[in-house]
């Protein structure tokens, strides 16, 4: 189970600062599952530590707040 280590995540592990473990949680994709969007879950991690609405621009969708039930 996860994500296998193919020759992009081997790259992208290597240029890492934060060197995140390319088989981890960090470089899978997730998304909302009310509007779709979605990304890398570190990045939308990083996003909703300062924001409650999707990080699409002109979606309004509250994708934080139904996750966490706030």
């Amino acid at each position: 189970l996860g994500t296998p280590i193919d020759p992009l995540r081997r790259n992208i592990a290597i240029n890492d600062s934060r060197k995140a473990d390319p088989a981890g949680f960090d470089l899978w994709f997730t998304w909302c599952q009310t509007c779709r969007h979605g990304g890398h879950a570190v990045h939308i991690f990083e996003w909703f530590k300062n924001h409650t609405t999707c990080p699409v621009s002109n979606c309004s969708c509250n994708c934080y707040s139904l996750s966490t039930g706030k």
